[in-house]
């Protein structure tokens, strides 16, 4: 039997095809949905139905220290988007575990807001959070190595139609 492995590390993150490094040491990202994928509701003689939701929209909370240049990107990103709102400022993330299977993909993504920024006789981080429209996601494991692309080579490729080598 094989020994899984989690190397956060080999956590890779890109927004509009730039690397971003200089996470915090205790939180990295956090996916979470917008609505579940199924609800259901019981009525009073115990019959169940359930509802199916088609929506893929997730937020994507990206927790960096406050030294981190992607900080940079991210303002940057956002002040154009706030100055002139509209869908040419939407940006990508494609999100994989080069350890593992997981990935994530969306061409449909903003910023929500400047994160809370404080300043501290310590080190602080910046939580940035992105509202995601559609999406697309597998959450797998770390059981099996796939090299260094992990699963995100062949999801950048079938979202976008482009070969990325040696990401």
């Amino acid at each position: 039997m094989a020994v899984a492995t989690y190397a956060p590390k080999k956590l890779l993150l890109m927004i509009n095809g730039i690397r971003v490094t200089g996470f915090s040491d205790t939180d990295i990202l956090t996916i979470t949905r917008d609505t579940p994928k199924f609800s259901k509701q019981t009525g009073v003689m115990d019959e169940t139905a359930r509802a199916h939701s088609a929506s893929s929209g997730v937020r994507v909370a990206l927790t960096l220290m406050q030294t981190s240049e992607a900080n940079d990107l991210l303002s940057k990103l956002l002040k154009q988007d706030d100055d002139d709102p509209g869908s040419s400022n939407l940006v990508s993330v494609y999100i994989t575990d080069q350890n593992g299977t997981f990935h994530f993909v969306t061409e449909e993504a903003w910023l929500v807001d400047y994160p809370e920024v404080s300043f501290t006789n310590e080190l602080s981080n910046r939580v940035w959070e992105l509202d995601c429209a559609t999406t697309s996601q597998h959450v797998g494991g770390n059981a099996v190595n796939l090299g260094p692309l992990g699963a995100f080579g062949s999801v950048i490729e079938e979202a976008t139609g482009v070969n990325i080598p040696g990401i």
